[in-house]
């Protein structure tokens, strides 16, 4: 396993963030845009057609994207010095947890540094953004997460050999993902490297924490199937409960 650290482009952050101030995106992903910068007008934003949303966000970012440009390329030596100290542990664990070997499996991962506060993940090519005003530790939880979706689908297409565009959001394969990545991440060994899981937050979104499958907690009856070294036996039996609760899931949701 490896990862390398680089930063995304000004134009291919700009258009990330584009898409996620999208008509279809929800409220949730537009705020973070004015939270961060507020320069930013929401009602202009709001009125604007594609194209103009891209100009809008490529004209009021491109002076920050100069200045913070070798701010940028520190914070992705950072990230890579942190990925590279614990690498080794890292890989042993998931490696016992996914019951596989992993020495030339997913060498090819990159975490791409940039000004976008929405962080998306391309399974297709194992790759995912990073937020430069994350620390150090910080990416690394964030990185251990995406790892653990890269592991998780990766194992899930040999055993189920279905289709990897249901594996994204709305999918409920990808709601059974996202309930079990910290069950994964809880390791003795792993949890240590990721402040997200010390502080109590975790690293999933924040209705899971509410969601019930069955009237009880789902994270709660995540974690009673879940055994490391047996991933398979989560697969089946999570998702049949998905499955059997999913009316129930998609209203928490909202």
């Amino acid at each position: 396993m490896n990862l390398t650290v680089s930063l995304l482009p000004f134009e291919a952050t700009v258009a990330c963030m584009a898409q996620f101030q999208s008509e279809a995106s929800s409220a949730f992903f537009q705020e973070s845009l004015y939270y961060f910068y507020p320069q930013f007008d929401r009602e202009r934003m709001a009125r604007l057609d594609p194209p103009g949303r891209t100009a809008y966000l490529r004209d009021t970012l491109s002076q920050v994207h100069r200045e913070l440009l070798p701010h940028l390329q520190d914070k992705a030596e950072a990230y890579q010095r942190q990925w590279d100290q614990h690498r080794a542990v890292i890989q042993t664990a998931f490696e016992d947890l996914f019951a596989r070997k992993l020495d030339g499996v997913l060498d090819d991962m990159s975490a791409r540094v940039s000004l976008n506060p929405i962080c998306p993940r391309y399974l297709a090519d194992h790759s995912f953004d990073l937020f430069y005003l994350n620390s150090p530790p910080g990416a690394l939880g964030l990185s251990l997460h995406e790892i653990v979706h890269f592991l998780w689908f990766q194992l899930w297409q040999e055993h189920f050999h279905d289709d990897p565009r249901e594996y994204e959001s709305p999918h409920l394969k990808w709601v059974l993902s996202e309930m079990v990545v910290d069950l994964f991440l809880s390791d003795p060994r792993l949890r240590p490297l990721n402040p997200y899981l010390a502080d109590g937050t975790g690293t999933i979104y924040e209705y899971f924490h509410t969601m019930t499958i069955g009237g009880r907690p789902a994270l709660e009856r995540m974690a009673g199937l879940y055994r490391p070294g047996d991933p398979v036996r989560l697969m089946e039996q999570g998702y049949a409960l998905c499955l059997e609760h999913e009316a129930e899931l998609r209203r928490a949701m909202g």
